[in-house]
């Protein structure tokens, strides 16, 4: 079985090289010249190729393989006004047993999808900017959440401002989300598993800098007849001398059933620092966050920003208290241009016994990343490994993650 493994993993490697690295028929350098495509707009298109290996000890195996492709196209603006359209597929190759599903890279039972993912229409006046449609929203609790091959894409109105240098204003009315791989919206209430519901999300957040290496960040986040989710940062990074620097942070949520409670009773909370000390490429992490008692974070539109959510992992159970050390490296600094690498463990105690007991776990992860340069500088590559431990005497599992991620990104015009 490991030399099976091993054998399928450099199949993919071949394949998916040789797939992202074709040209495209009649888009050489000529074509591609800013000068003679920037009236027509700007089109994006990214290939990845994405092999998925997650071996758990008691409940069996979940492996696909996929190739996909996405494609957005952005008009030039027009007395303010501009367009864009972003498809997105992602195909099975060679590995799609439909026994080893839930990787999230491909449909229900191993099969590919091809999704509108972007539709919106934005219109510009200043430093004021309205987008209606299907779009990304990057904010700390919606998000793209582009871990797989598709990222999560929202449908309503979204408004922002950047008039001032040191503060950028988002206020956003969310009627619809498309997680990972659905082909259709739905309400965000329906989203977070709440069958039945037609409720939206309306969030506000204002992100401020009021001088180099400091930020603050408060957002607020109304699901109607759901929940109201507030959030927290405030970052600060110092300049050492000598190639050393620190940098510091902290967050908090705090998480209230609202109108109908659809979800019944919640009331969730959650604070966590983090510490950074960087030398000439060397980066150390430590983290800590806890979780309050009475209910696990509820996090179902994007990743979770905690800072000790990793690779599988995001420890926000309730009454979890966890604790991160982590350490990375740009090994440009060693005259290797592109590749850097980084390892990151987590470790977290939850309650033994009560209605909120959960088995404590353990996470350590690996990723290298590597940036091809000159002719391939569009091509790079991860590798990430994860292995979590979980107490199985309170129903935990212990399980194994292995990934290869292939990227190619370009423009038709930059």
């Amino acid at each position: 079985m490991p030399g099976l493994f091993w054998q399928r993993a450099l199949a993919f490697c071949l394949a998916a090289a040789l797939s992202l690295l074709a040209p495209a028929p009649g888009f050489g350098q000529e074509a591609r010249d800013k000068a003679g495509l920037a009236k027509w707009g700007k089109l994006s298109l990214k290939g990845r190729a994405y092999y998925l290996r997650r071996d758990f000890e008691k409940t069996g195996l979940q492996e696909a393989l996929a190739l996909g492709l996405w494609a957005l196209y952005e008009s030039p603006e027009w007395r303010g006004l501009s367009l864009g359209l972003g498809g997105y597929t992602s195909q099975p190759f060679l590995i799609d047993d439909p026994a080893r599903g839930g990787t999230g890279l491909l449909a229900d039972g191993q099969s590919g999808f091809s999704v509108l993912g972007q539709a919106w229409l934005q219109g510009r006046m200043g430093s004021n900017a309205l987008k209606l449609g299907r779009h990304i929203l990057e904010t700390p609790l919606i998000n793209s959440y582009d871990v797989k091959m598709v990222p999560v894409t929202v449908e309503g109105a979204a408004f922002s401002n950047h008039g001032l240098k040191e503060l950028d204003i988002t206020a956003a009315h969310l009627l619809g989300i498309k997680p990972w791989t659905d082909t259709t919206f739905q309400s965000l209430s329906q989203a977070a598993g709440l069958s039945g519901s037609e409720e939206p999300v309306s969030l506000a957040g204002a992100v401020w800098r009021p001088a180099k290496g400091y930020s603050l960040q408060f957002w607020n986040y109304f699901c109607h007849q759901f929940v109201n989710m507030v959030y927290f940062q405030a970052d600060a990074a110092w300049p050492l001398g000598k190639g050393w620097s620190v940098t510091a942070s902290a967050q908090a949520i705090d998480q209230r059933d609202v109108g109908r409670a659809l979800a019944g009773a919640v009331n969730a909370n959650q604070w966590g620092l983090q510490l950074g000390l960087a030398w000439r490429g060397w980066l150390f992490t430590a983290a800590y966050t806890g979780t309050g008692p009475d209910h696990d974070i509820v996090n179902p539109w994007g990743s979770y920003p905690g800072w000790t959510s990793i690779m599988e992992e995001d420890n926000d159970r309730a009454g979890e208290d966890t604790w991160l050390a982590g350490l990375s490296y740009d090994f440009s600094h060693a005259g290797i241009k592109g590749l850097s690498a980084n390892t990151l463990h987590t470790f977290s105690r939850t309650p033994d016994s009560g209605p909120h007991a959960s088995p404590d776990q353990t996470e350590h992860d690996l990723t290298v990343d590597y940036h091809l340069q000159g002719s391939l500088k569009h091509l790079w590559l991860r590798v990430r490994g994860a292995y979590v431990d979980q107490d199985e005497a309170l129903g935990g599992e212990d399980f194994s993650d292995f990934r290869i991620i292939i990227n190619y990104d370009f423009s038709l015009v930059r």
